[in-house]
């Protein structure tokens, strides 16, 4: 089977590496197009600017500047798009959405009419394990096109 574009959703781990360039060398083979995504959660987003969920601010001075997410969005693509630079991925092929992680996966291959998602899976323990330990289930339970996970 042959595939004509490859999206791979990557988050801020150390791993984004080895991940995309593992999707680099899969587009190199089927000659495809590699789109880069990353998605930041939305509680994340919300709870960063009032507080953590019990009226307690968790930056104060984020509260205040309505513009700390437009930062902090950009300084996350600055690190994306650092990371794809010495794979001579495009700018235009590097996505960062705001959405939970595997919807904004899904819609994402959706919208770029990709046919393999590729992710990876991660080895976290303890609590926050059980906060991502579906990701990579939940993407294959409700895509449309292939998905490919990969151990990190």
């Amino acid at each position: 089977m042959s595939y004509k574009h490859l999206l791979v959703a990557v988050d801020a781990t150390e791993d984004r590496g080895a991940l995309l360039n593992k999707a680099h060398a899969l587009a190199k083979t089927f000659n495809s197009r590699l789109s880069v995504l990353s998605v930041m959660l939305p509680p994340l987003v919300d709870s960063l600017a009032v507080d953590a969920g019990m009226g307690v601010p968790v930056l104060s001075g984020l509260a205040a500047d309505p513009s700390w997410a437009v930062q902090l969005r950009a300084r996350m693509h600055q690190s994306l798009s650092a990371s794809c630079a010495p794979l001579g991925i495009a700018e235009s092929d590097i996505h960062l959405v705001v959405n939970h992680i595997d919807h904004g996966i899904l819609d994402s291959a959706r919208d770029l009419k990709a046919d393999l998602i590729v992710i990876g899976h991660h080895h976290h323990k303890g609590w926050f394990a059980r906060l991502l330990a579906h990701t990579d289930q939940s993407v294959i339970g409700k895509a449309t096109c292939d998905v490919l996970v990969m151990a990190l």
